[in-house]
């Protein structure tokens, strides 16, 4: 086949691919608009996981028969009245298991409840357990439980805040950052072992190699840097630490979207293949539009005010080699536009997209690095996409 005709027949496979997303409504933080959606072929469509009283489904996990693990968040009516620290802990979470097809969803971790938010971190191999993190005054702690919340086995401490968890492709260890230390644990709850980190090191994400050997996570210098907006790209093998990138290279804290429709969350670094660490890379120089307050209470874990007009630079996606260091675009950098949260998938990546000022949008850049926008079902774009 001539070059032209390959590169069609790859961008054709990777249209016909499914990738789930959140399709973000028009009015923000924890909004009831916002729904998932897929996509297949550049069109997408809703779906149906509607339960009176819930919101903000996400999904965390694919079970091995294709359905979603699925969570689910009701809040206080006053949350926009109260402090974040002080509402989110105490809101309700609801675990399912969901047919993307369908719509159907069968409600988890009903039968034996462990507390009021229990929040889904991933299925376990097999899909008879579930890996889960339970908030309980003011710390979280890694379990694992049946599907129904029965027989839950604590693998951390109920003295730390365990988040950020991931399972190696083995199946053998979950790692996780508590107390913004990178920390592993074998499945049964043995071989727990923490990274030291120096005094204003705040590390969080974590991501595993291919062969199960090393973590990619982030670093961010907090004191330097309250807002959380920035920082360095290292891997563990949790015998050493490895820096990939200098201090405050990639998007950590990311805040976007529209004056009236203002998004966030946190970016993490993932593998792109067995050699290469992805991540969202910052344009030298650049400042968010959003721009952090430190000195007031944060009412929405949000907590920024919009200035568009004192950005600069943007982000883009880049590969960075473990073992040389050496730095690659994915994604071109370009003024005003902010590429992040990016899923890989067999050398594809969905991401997302956002104009300074503009609403998010989801995108895809194959092996061949070409590039396509693909039209998201909500209002106000696209966030959070996951390969299916």
């Amino acid at each position: 086949m001539r070059r032209r005709d390959l590169l069609l027949s790859a961008a054709a496979a990777v249209e016909a691919r499914e990738i789930l997303y959140t399709a973000r409504a028009s009015t923000g933080f924890l909004n009831p608009g916002k729904r998932l959606a897929v996509t297949t072929g550049g069109r997408s469509r809703l779906l149906a996981f509607d339960q009176a009283s819930e919101q903000n489904f996400g999904a965390y996990g694919v079970f091995p028969d294709g359905d979603l693990l699925l969570m689910s968040l009701s809040v206080p009516p006053d949350w926009k009245t109260r402090d974040f620290y002080d509402y989110y802990p105490k809101s309700r979470t609801r675990i399912w298991k969901g047919n993307v097809r369908t719509g159907a969803i069968a409600e988890l971790c009903a039968r034996q409840t462990l507390g009021n938010f229990i929040s889904p971190c991933v299925v376990m191999p097999g899909g008879a357990r579930l890996a889960v993190t339970v908030i309980a005054n003011g710390k979280s702690v890694l379990y694992t439980v049946d599907l129904d919340g029965a027989n839950p086995k604590a693998l951390t401490s109920p003295g730390e805040y365990v988040y950020g968890v991931s399972l190696s492709p083995d199946g053998a260890r979950f790692a996780f950052h508590a107390n913004y230390k990178i920390g592993v644990v074998d499945v049964d709850g043995g071989g727990r072992k923490t990274m030291p980190a120096d005094p204003g090191e705040l590390c969080f994400g974590t991501s595993w190699s291919p062969d199960s050997k090393h973590v990619a996570f982030q670093i961010c210098m907090s004191r330097e840097d309250p807002g959380h907006d920035w920082s360095a790209i290292a891997v563990t093998d949790f015998k050493s630490v490895m820096r990939l990138t200098p201090n405050a290279a990639a998007w950590f804290g990311a805040s976007y979207g529209k004056a009236a429709n203002p998004g966030g969350g946190s970016n993490s670094p993932i593998w792109y293949d067995a050699t290469r660490v992805l991540f969202p890379m910052r344009i030298d120089g650049s400042r968010t539009p959003w721009q952090y307050a430190p000195n007031r209470p944060d009412k929405d874990h949000f907590n920024r005010d919009f200035r568009p007009r004192q950005a600069k630079g943007g982000v883009h996606l880049a590969l960075v080699d473990v073992a040389s260091r050496r730095i690659e675009a994915l994604t071109k950098p370009e003024e005003g536009r902010w590429d992040f949260r990016p899923a890989a998938s067999g050398g594809d990546v969905a991401y997302v997209s956002a104009r300074t000022g503009a609403d998010p949008q989801l995108r895809v850049v194959d092996r061949t690095r070409r590039v396509r926008e693909i039209r998201s079902a909500g209002a106000g774009g696209a966030e959070h996409p996951m390969w299916l």
